[in-house]
């Protein structure tokens, strides 16, 4: 996701000073990327449901569901029949779906493949478009940390005797891109030739109301609640 060209000026010539001593080692032979996204289709996620149950049972169970479990009751009002929790995860690819992505790195008969959800966290290395002198091949090594935030609200609500819990989640992704650019000549080992700047971008979306995002180099994700979550504090109350 991350889209710049190689060298520094001042990075570049100390790579000068290295090549007088690869001149003797011949061409390097440059890396070669591919990528293909499959877009994510968003779901409709069931947030509701009715129960046979009283209301203050209802109340009971999610609450202590809700004790015992990885979410922060930040508010409730059994008055008002409202419930409102966050939550965090490391592992964002759990609950919600940004479409899948497969990169493919080829160098000297090495092959290194990535197949990911968009929102989970990954590691992987990229071919520049062009190598920065004909004794150095040069890629970049790309670490894309994610991480979720979600706020919650469970509303309870009485009809004709019947309880119904409804939920709305507001999640709130993560995505955070660093990396250094590297090169290596055709008998040795990869040197770092730059840090690059850290990106972060962040994605609002709903239970069902996904968004569509563009990154600074064109490519777009949809992301969407996988229902995971919803569906579990639906069940929070028991038959």
């Amino acid at each position: 996701m991350i889209s710049r060209s190689g060298f520094t000026s001042q990075s570049f010539a100390c790579t000068l000073l290295i090549l007088l001593h690869l001149s003797s080692s011949g061409c390097a032979t440059q890396g070669i990327s591919n990528v293909h996204h499959r877009l994510n289709v968003p779901q409709k996620i069931e947030s509701e449901r009715m129960l046979d149950k009283s209301y203050p049972k209802v109340w009971d169970d999610l609450v202590e569901k809700f004790s015992d479990r990885f979410y922060v009751i930040n508010d409730m009002d059994k008055d008002l029949k409202k419930i409102q929790v966050s939550f965090q995860s490391s592992h964002p690819e759990y609950y919600v779906d940004c479409g899948e992505t497969t990169r493919t790195y080829r160098h000297e008969g090495d092959i290194e493949t990535h197949v990911y959800n968009d929102a989970e966290s990954v590691s992987y290395r990229v071919a520049d478009e062009k190598r920065q002198h004909p004794y150095l091949s040069s890629y970049k090594f790309i670490k894309r940390n994610t991480y979720l935030e979600g706020n919650s609200v469970v509303y309870i609500k009485i009809n004709n005797n019947k309880t119904f819990i409804s939920i709305n989640t507001i999640y709130k992704l993560y995505i955070e891109v660093t990396g250094q650019s590297y090169a290596k000549p055709s008998n040795g080992n990869p040197f770092m030739t730059e840090k690059l700047p850290s990106i972060t971008e962040v994605l609002l979306f709903e239970t069902n109301s996904p968004t569509t995002h563009t990154f600074d180099d064109g490519e777009k994700i949809t992301c969407s609640s996988k229902g995971k979550l919803e569906r579990e504090i639906l069940y929070f109350p028991k038959y």
